[in-house]
């Protein structure tokens, strides 16, 4: 082991803490959004179907396909 290694470690310690916590943070975010975005999705597609299926029900004159 160097022995400038401790050194460094005492120096950067800090730093390197500082940057895993945002790291992780930040992957906490992504997950959170990606899941917000999914189910935001989720309910447009069910929006959709449901409007597809009144506009075919108009289109037949009430008759569902």
């Amino acid at each position: 082991m160097s022995p400038d290694l401790p050194a460094l470690i005492s120096t950067l310690g800090f730093p390197i803490a500082i940057t895993i916590y945002l790291l992780w943070e930040r992957q906490q975010v992504t997950k959170t959004l990606e899941k917000a975005i999914k189910q935001d999705l989720v309910i447009a597609i069910q929006e959709l179907r449901e409007e597809i299926i009144r506009f075919s029900e108009r289109c037949n004159g009430g008759r569902r396909p």
